[in-house]
């Protein structure tokens, strides 16, 4: 509470109490915002203390991305789900892909596509993924969440321009977008790789969704530029709150 809200309320108080019990109410607002302003110094001190020490050496626990169960959040982490994780991607993903449509998916991450993708009806994913730690998390994911009649193959690969890798990729072969498979639908989640593999794919599938990077410094726009205008395209926003121009596009045919 910033000190000019302080004095107005202390002003109301007078004006309707009078000034014999002022005193008394000035000490409860003032403790009451002291005490407040103290926990939450407390909790940032703590929390900085937390992420820059042992958080990255504790065990892992499961938590919930877009009610997927995906293990890695640290132990001690207390807000490790995210309800709206990816929201515009997925619904992209359960509006696009159809009961037995063949998938490409470049950006693997945490397989929580990869499930969405199975649940929307895929009958096979083909996954490119360049880290291996990247793949070891995501094949848990699927594993998991989708044990039973997930026909999915992966391969290590960096797929376009390599504008932004995660993890050890140091074994990942060089994979061009003109020799991707001929699937129904591409799903690219890849960090800005995005217009590079579009502009390079040698034939286009049905259905492209397509999460976009600026923040990767390549916009919405520039990606829009790429696609042919076969395609018939709507925009939805990534995350709720998210900044505006980070969209999530899916083109159909």
């Amino acid at each position: 509470m910033h000190h000019r809200h302080l004095h107005g309320i202390i002003n109301q108080i007078h004006f309707l109490t009078g000034a014999s019990s002022v005193c008394s109410s000035v000490s409860v607002i003032t403790y009451h915002w002291s005490a407040n302003a103290r926990k939450m110094t407390m909790y940032k001190i703590l929390q900085k203390a937390y992420d820059n020490t042992i958080r990255s050496y504790l065990p892992t626990k499961y938590r919930l991305l877009a009610g997927v169960a995906v293990p890695d959040a640290p132990l001690l982490d207390f807000t490790a789900d995210k309800r709206d994780y990816k929201q515009g991607l997925m619904s992209a993903i359960i509006e696009g892909v159809e009961d037995g449509d063949h998938v490409d998916l470049v950006g693997f991450g945490r397989g929580v596509s990869t499930v969405r993708t199975f649940d929307a009806g895929a009958k096979h994913v083909t996954a490119y993924e360049a880290a291996e730690e990247m793949i070891a998390l995501a094949r848990n994911t699927v594993d998991v969440n989708r044990p039973f009649g997930s026909r999915l193959t992966v391969e290590q690969a960096v797929v376009g321009d390599p504008i932004e890798l995660y993890g050890d990729h140091s074994n990942a072969n060089i994979k061009e977008p003109k020799n991707l498979c001929n699937a129904d639908v591409l799903i690219l989640d890849c960090e800005g790789s995005e217009r590079s593999i579009i502009e390079n794919l040698g034939s286009y599938p049905n259905t492209i969704i397509c999460e976009t990077h600026p923040e990767r410094g390549i916009p919405t726009d520039n990606v829009l530029d790429v696609i042919p205008d076969d395609y018939s395209i709507s925009l939805r926003d990534y995350e709720p709150n998210c900044r505006p121009e980070k969209k999530v596009l899916l083109g159909e045919m």
